[in-house]
């Protein structure tokens, strides 16, 4: 790997553009960072890789952008998001990462190689079906990991700075020993499970900084903790047993009423680096108690917590990164804690006192006293999309005969779409698409849809099979609606709740890898949502080959038609039709193959139902009362 100084040149870049006093009053958390060769970050939430952050993508991007050196994914290196099935493996949302790092020079930390949770079920299965063959589950299991960490560190190789190797390992019962209970890895393998998965690491990327991760080493040092048991039995063991460990992530989620933890972490970074080994703080939060009432005093106090976490990083010698799990309490997993408002940016991104403790004490640490990480390879990253670069026009709804371009129907109580060629918010022509407007999950709502039939020269072609993401210039009617989109052939969702802003037209991605993952050829779109409804103007899709036309193309609307009267569904426009009888929780009722003309519902139950007619390619849902 190439080496150079890059706190030099990043130090170096600030001061010739800002001037002598390159990090003044508003310099930022990155920029202070890297003048004392240091690295604070936070995690890209899940939201941000699913494109799920609506109005919140500018500002969620521009703060972290300036204030984080290092970034970590939230959930998508993980094992289950990696290799979802045995030997298939995914690094889009990875990837997505490493370019995002290397545009906005960043380092990456890799979060997590084996970890008792996330595991794809895949694995456990095939540990039992071996087991209950009479073969050896652990040799199995071992060749599972070995293959999955030398692929997902092979692929990031000489790319990611460190990686949390062993997460968890440790259980949570007073003896804090190895966490038998509940850990796929531990229960077929045994303890060296760990001791592999090091070994394996750094062959897979020598140069690579590994790191074992677990919560609750900030309680303390003595007999009987888990920080005890974390440096006597994985840092000091694998040491002697000459296994390379970089050393130990503490991730430190604490409650705002956790004092004493600052003072611990001192001890637990002093044991470690009296054996050469660094300690991290990889997943800070300081959150309240989920339903208290919070004070101004309280947010101060908070702060100094975040300030005392910081002081204690910049004065110990062997420690390099300062990883907070989030920045915005808008995005943050301590909802699921029952706590909240532990990040240093509030629900609106506004800087809280917890971001100035930081600054204050990054300020108060001058650059000559603290020990810089050393040198650092900038993260280099050219994509290996496979997708291309063009644009395919599925349907432009400005544009002169876009109403006849596929054909809109469903099931929604409300009505069928209906094109407008008003103006509306600088967009002339788009079509009006109701949806639920009521709670799909209750019974009296019954789960509803909107379906687009894609425009033969889509279908043909099998552009949502073939491109990276969909784009859907939508707005919300009365309210903001948050729409899941899906296909059909077979039925699944694409993605949920992309955001129809209401008040102005936006552009929502939706990522078509589950298309590509089920090697379906879907030839219709479906819409549904809670909301009321909302208008769409164009849907394209975007990364598909050079060689695809981007023309939009009209097409024949289909002849298939049905209708319903005297307990008797008729269909015309096809003498083979497959007719589906849903209830309104969606399960199946009736099916009926190869129908010509009509068949009885003579002996359904009175009530509410989707009728689904399909030919080919062409689908019709509709709801029916039969009484």
């Amino acid at each position: 790997m190439r080496k150079m100084n890059f706190w030099k040149a990043a130090v170096l870049g600030s001061a010739l553009l800002c001037g002598t006093d390159a990090f003044a009053a508003d310099s930022t958390l990155s920029e202070l960072a890297a003048a004392r060769g240091r690295f604070v970050g936070s995690i890209l939430n899940s939201e941000w890789f699913n494109n799920s952050l609506g109005s919140d993508a500018t500002i969620y991007e521009s703060t972290h952008k300036a204030n984080f050196n290092i970034v970590v994914a939230e959930n998508e290196m993980k094992f289950d998001a990696t290799e979802p099935s045995r030997g298939s493996f995914s690094f889009t949302k990875g990837d997505k990462l490493m370019a995002y790092a290397a545009a906005n020079g960043m380092q990456v930390r890799g979060h997590a190689l084996a970890w008792h949770s996330q595991v794809p079920s895949w694995v456990s299965t095939l540990a039992q079906q071996v087991e209950s063959a009479g073969g050896s589950a652990r040799d199995t299991l071992l060749s599972v990991l070995k293959t999955h960490i030398d692929s997902v560190v092979g692929h990031y190789k000489g790319k990611i700075r460190e990686w949390d190797v062993v997460n968890e390992a440790i259980n949570d019962n007073g003896t804090h020993g190895w966490r038998s209970e509940g850990s796929v890895w531990y229960q077929y393998i045994g303890r060296d499970f760990i001791d592999s998965a090091f070994v394996w690491a750094h062959k897979a990327d020598p140069d690579a900084k590994l790191y074992y991760n677990d919560y609750a080493l900030e309680w303390g040092m003595g007999t009987g903790t888990k920080a005890q048991f974390a440096y006597d039995s994985i840092a000091v063991r694998l040491k002697n047993a000459g296994i390379y460990i970089t050393g130990i992530g503490t991730q430190t989620h604490i409650q705002n009423t956790h004092t004493s933890t600052p003072s611990n972490l001192r001890t637990l970074a002093s044991k470690l680096k009296s054996i050469g080994m660094t300690m991290q703080i990889t997943e800070l939060d300081i959150g309240f108690a989920l339903g208290t009432a919070i004070s101004d005093a309280d947010y101060a106090a908070q702060g100094h917590l975040y300030r005392q976490f910081m002081d204690l990083f910049l004065e110990a010698e062997n420690m390099e990164a300062f990883v907070i799990w989030g920045f915005s309490d808008k995005y943050s997993w301590l909802k699921d804690q029952s706590k909240y408002n532990g990040l240093i940016f509030d629900s609106s991104f506004a800087k809280k006192p917890a971001y100035d403790s930081l600054v204050a004490s990054l300020k108060a640490h001058d650059a000559s006293t603290v020990t810089a990480a050393g040198s650092v390879d900038p993260v280099e990253w050219e994509s290996g999309s496979t997708f291309g670069k063009a644009t395919y026009v599925i349907v432009d709804y400005t544009t002169a005969g876009a109403e006849s371009v596929g054909s809109w129907n469903g099931d929604v109580a409300a009505g069928l779409p209906s094109f407008v060629s008003t103006a509306l918010d600088g967009v002339t022509g788009y079509m009006d698409v109701p949806l639920a407007g009521c709670d799909q999950s209750e019974e009296s709502c019954g789960y509803q849809h909107a379906i687009y039939t894609l425009p033969d020269d889509a279908v043909s072609k099998n552009v949502l099979a073939k491109c990276e993401n969909l784009l859907i210039t939508m707005r919300g009617k009365t309210e903001t609606n948050y729409v899941n989109v899906g296909v059909n052939s077979p039925w699944f969702s694409l993605q949920y709740g992309r955001a129809a802003e209401v008040g102005s037209w936006s552009e929502a991605t939706v990522d078509l890898q589950a298309v590509r993952d089920s090697a379906a050829a879907p030839t219709q779109l479906t819409f549904n949502s809670n909301g009321s409804g909302v208008y769409v103007t164009k849907i394209a899709a975007a990364g598909c080959p050079d060689d695809l036309s981007p023309i939009q193309k009209v097409s024949k609307r289909s002849n298939l038609g049905m209708s319903f009267a005297n307990k008797n569904l008729y269909v015309n426009g096809t003498d083979r039709a497959k007719v589906e009888l849903f209830d309104m929780q969606g399960r199946p009722v009736l099916k009926a193959l190869n129908v010509n003309g009509s068949v009885s519902l003579q002996g359904v139950a009175n009530g509410l139902y989707v009728v689904r007619v399909s030919t080919g390619s062409v689908s019709l849902m509709k709801r029916i009362v039969i009484q």
